[in-house]
């Protein structure tokens, strides 16, 4: 009986093993086909494509894999994909290899790969070319000047795009420590836009920002004479100027953010003479710098902390002042300014005989600086795009009446020099009136309300227009309007007795007997003149020359040329 079972055993045991050799040839298939099937990237069409779900990662962890290693199937690279935030965790002697691959492309704009990350040690690029070769380009900290393809503020290296057929490129990363940065593929359009950007930024000429990089390039200079990468890199063979640089260029910077808080502040009513005070120092404080040298060094310390303190301190009540009286941005200005002053009082306290630590003192500055840049660069520009817009509505209230929104006199003849044009291009005639509001009972005498009536007497005139035609202000009793052709006798006849009767009209939301009365003059153009200046001039002189006690209330040129205007009805009775 037992030897009747063993057969099926061992034929079980004997098909056990090509079973699970089947599953297993199965699995190590599925791992293999995920292994290789990676996205195809397509770049026409695109501007800029981040890498991740479509590039693949290894970590090589003691950095000396060989690209020749990393392409074999079998050998030690286990990839994996790109992670949409990904946080490269490396040590020095590490390195990260990214694959991705290129379908054939029809762009004719060139390719980038960038990392925007500007501390990166190393960044090679391998490319294949033809014949089997392959080219690498470099970038990053480590690579000297003369070897890179590009100089960028971080690393940049051309793509060569396929045109017959996909290829895979094959990118190594170097850092000694880790970092988080996308990898992508930019067009050269969307650089040059950075560019563009950048210029037009430039192109403003805004003298508070001049002066910020001013101060900016100072600090700098100030922040590597203290820490004394200067005196290493910069001046190393000028020991007098090594000395003198710490305070000298601490010195600068408060200069320089006197002159910036004045000139930020510039044309804010009221500060004037805290402006004028500020600008003092700092011309006082730039004329001192150049008897720096014979100071006696232990009088320096003193007179800088003195100096700097004086100035923050200023600038603060400065910016208090003209937060005061309405400036809606010089709060910002506080803000950032309260650090520097802080800052700057630490030598004097410890001048005072405050005990404070030295590198408290030596780096509350840089610390203080830290501090008010952010707040003070976005101070600064916000101010930079208001000005501007300010300059538009200044150039604005000169051609519109700020109280109506209407046109003025220059757009005026402007657009009526155009009417006139086309009505002599198209052979008809069209209608230029103006509109005097005469002595009455009307809403502009209202004592508590002194600009509701050139509004409503606009809202009446503007009734009867269409909207090709154009309705002005001239002065504070006058209004102007230019109707386009064809204008037909009987509308000639008939709009200046309108505009008469529509003003006689009661208000809305007024007392009875609330009216308001008009003169009208008006022209045919180009029948009575081709220059609209001209025709502006012969109306006004028809106008004023009407006695005060004169009813009529229409008038009009003789539609000649040449001939004088005469007034003429039909005349509008009033009450």
């Amino acid at each position: 009986m037992s030897a009747d079972r063993r057969p099926p055993l061992a034929s079980a045991g004997r098909r056990w093993p090509s079973g699970a050799a089947l599953l297993l040839a199965l699995l190590l298939c599925l791992l293999g086909g995920r292994s290789d099937a990676q996205p195809m990237v397509s770049l026409d069409g695109a501007g800029e494509l981040l890498l991740h779900g479509v590039a693949e990662v290894w970590l090589d962890a003691d950095g000396t894999t060989a690209r020749e290693q990393v392409m074999d199937p079998g050998g030690p690279a286990r990839w994996r994909p790109l992670a949409e935030s990904p946080l490269f965790d490396l040590r020095r002697g590490q390195a990260v290899w990214l694959r991705f691959a290129l379908a054939p492309s029809t762009s004719l704009s060139a390719w980038f790969l960038e990392l925007p990350y500007a501390p990166l040690d190393r960044l090679e690029l391998h490319q294949p070319g033809d014949g089997g070769r392959w080219t690498v380009t470099l970038a990053g900290d480590r690579v000297p000047v003369r070897e890179r393809v590009i100089a960028f503020r971080h690393p940049l290296l051309p793509v060569v795009l396929p045109r017959d057929g996909p290829v895979v490129l094959y990118a190594r990363l170097e850092s000694p420590h880790g970092f988080a940065a996308m990898p992508r593929l930019v067009r050269q359009d969307v650089l040059l836009a950075m560019v563009v950007a950048a210029v037009m930024g430039w192109a403003r000429r805004d003298r508070t920002l001049a002066v910020f990089t001013i101060k900016l390039a100072l600090l700098a200079l100030g922040a590597a004479s203290i820490s004394g990468l200067a005196g290493l890199y910069l001046w190393p063979h000028a020991p007098q100027w090594n000395d003198l640089s710490p305070t000298l260029f601490t010195y600068a910077v408060f200069v320089a953010t006197a002159v910036l808080t004045a000139t930020a502040l510039a044309g804010v009513p009221g500060v004037r003479p805290w402006r004028v005070l500020l600008l003092t120092v700092a011309v006082a404080g730039a004329v001192g710098a150049l008897a720096w040298a014979s100071v006696a060094p232990h009088l320096r310390i003193k007179l800088v902390a003195l100096y700097m303190l004086a100035v923050a301190a200023l600038s603060v009540v400065l910016a208090v002042a003209a937060r005061r009286r309405g400036d809606p941005q010089a709060i910002g200005l506080v803000w950032a300014l309260l650090p520097l002053l802080l800052s700057a009082a630490l030598p004097v306290a410890r001048a005072l005989g405050v005990p404070l630590h030295n590198l408290v003192v030596q780096y509350g500055l840089v610390l203080g600086t830290s501090a008010e840049i952010p707040i003070l660069l976005l101070v600064l520009l916000r101010r930079s795009q208001d000005r501007p817009d300010h300059q538009r509505r200044l150039l604005d209230m000169r051609h519109t009446d700020p109280t109506t929104g209407l046109p003025m006199l220059p757009v005026f003849i402007e657009r009526g020099q155009r009417m006139i044009l086309r009505s002599q291009r198209f052979d008809h005639q069209g209608l230029v009136l103006l509109v005097d509001i005469v002595a009455g009972r009307a809403l502009g005498h209202d004592p508590r309300r002194p600009s509701e009536w050139p509004l409503r007497v606009a809202a009446r005139l503007q009734s009867h227009l269409t909207p090709v035609d154009v309705l002005a202000r001239l002065a504070e009793r006058r209004f102007g309007l230019v109707l386009e052709g064809p204008v037909t006798p009987t509308l000639e006849a008939s709009m200046a007795p309108r505009l008469v009767a529509s003003c006689l009209l009661p208000y809305e939301g007024q007392p009875e007997g609330w009216l308001t009365r008009v003169r009208v003059a008006y022209a045919m153009v180009p029948l009575d003149g081709g220059d609209m200046a001209r025709v502006v001039q012969q109306l006004d002189s028809l106008l004023t020359s009407v006695p005060a006690w004169d009813s009529r209330t229409v008038f009009t040129l003789t539609h000649t040329v040449a001939g004088d205007a005469a007034p003429s009805g039909p005349a509008i009775p009033q009450e």
